[in-house]
């Protein structure tokens, strides 16, 4: 079907081993959208009209239209938003760990789907610039030029060697879990595997324990120590993000404890507790001593500068540790005066 009239040519946006990518509008609706041009409605055209068209709308561009084009084959697809996972990490260095075990939760799930598919499909040329991230974190995967379908092979070898564990030609889903491997070493420590090991700079001891097994697990070059797919590393990324997740909720607490108002406590008195109870009666006996002083002998006027704070001091032992809300049984008065409005 020809579709060359049906939309408005638009900037080129980028170039690969399989066509051009073009921005282009619907005369129709004026939205924008995404043109991929081939030669010729090839087979790598053909399979990523099926991508596209199965698994679109989750993480992945979904398939508006496709057919001949200015004498060529297009696929027009949704305008993915977002900067390339490759610009966001020249842009902010190194991610939060929660950053980014979200976006290899996200692009697990969609290589799960694909390792889960019949036939089994690899997506095989998984690297920072076929990754888009919005400001929000959210995901999507482009380019599908180097993809496999079950038991497929390639008359040569796609993909970026840096992300490849090897040059098998045939379908094998380790090429995808090795190279979410590199992409999470690369987002936590800001090196390569191969860099960090050679340059003794990204030592990823100070990591979460799940999140460090699985990333290593991952780029192991013997497969038979490794995550056969991704069906079997997507269960541990799962825990990797409960794991930060618990670490962040943990870090947020602690910040919050900090800014509030502290109890002017004289003496911690839990603390004092677990020295023993020789401790207990001489707190007491300091407690009753400081009564009598302040409550029994003179005052000092009070000044309009001065601010009067009384504080309840919990003595009781099960209540020991906590402030009283009112006088009584078990809980001593002390009165504090501080200068200031």
């Amino acid at each position: 079907m020809e579709i060359t009239h049906q939309y408005q040519m638009g900037q080129l946006i980028g170039e690969g081993a399989q066509g051009k990518v073009f921005e282009v509008r619907q005369k129709t609706s004026g939205r924008s959208c995404v043109l991929k041009l081939f030669p010729n409605e090839n087979h790598a055209a053909q399979k990523e009209v099926a991508i596209l068209g199965e698994f679109g709308g989750n993480h992945i561009p979904y398939l508006i239209d496709c057919g001949v084009f200015s004498g060529g084959y297009g696929i027009v697809m949704e305008y993915a938003k977002g900067q390339s996972l490759e610009e966001h990490l020249k842009k902010n260095g190194i991610l939060p760990r929660e950053q980014a075990v979200s976006i290899a939760l996200q692009i697990g799930a969609v290589l799960k789907a694909f390792h889960g598919h019949v036939p089994r499909i690899v997506y095989g040329d998984l690297n920072p610039k076929n990754i888009l991230v919005t400001e929000k974190g959210e995901v999507t995967l482009v380019d599908f030029g180097a993809v496999l379908f079950g038991g497929e092979r390639n008359e040569a070898v796609f993909g970026t060697m840096s992300y490849l564990s090897s040059k098998e030609e045939y379908l094998d889903p380790h090429r995808d879990v090795y190279a979410l491997g590199v992409l999470m070493y690369e987002m936590l420590t800001g090196l390569s595997p191969t860099e960090g090991v050679t340059a003794n700079k990204a030592d990823v001891h100070h990591l979460p324990k799940q999140l460090r097994e699985t990333m290593q697990k991952a780029t192991r070059l013997n497969r038979t120590m490794s995550y056969e797919s991704m069906i079997d590393m997507y269960e541990d990324l799962k825990k990797c993000n409960e794991e930060t997740e618990t670490e962040g909720r943990h870090r947020r607490r602690k910040g919050k404890r900090k800014k509030r108002k502290e109890c002017y406590y004289i003496m911690d008195m839990k603390r004092l507790w677990e020295t023993g109870g020789g401790t207990m009666l001489l707190v007491l006996g300091l407690l009753f001593g400081i009564g009598l002083f302040v409550f029994g002998g003179k005052t000092e006027p009070e000044r309009e500068d001065y601010r009067v704070e009384t504080v309840r001091v919990t003595t009781g032992y099960s209540l020991l540790g906590q402030g009283a809300e009112k006088p009584g049984k078990g809980a001593a008065i002390i009165k504090e005066i501080k200068r200031g409005p």
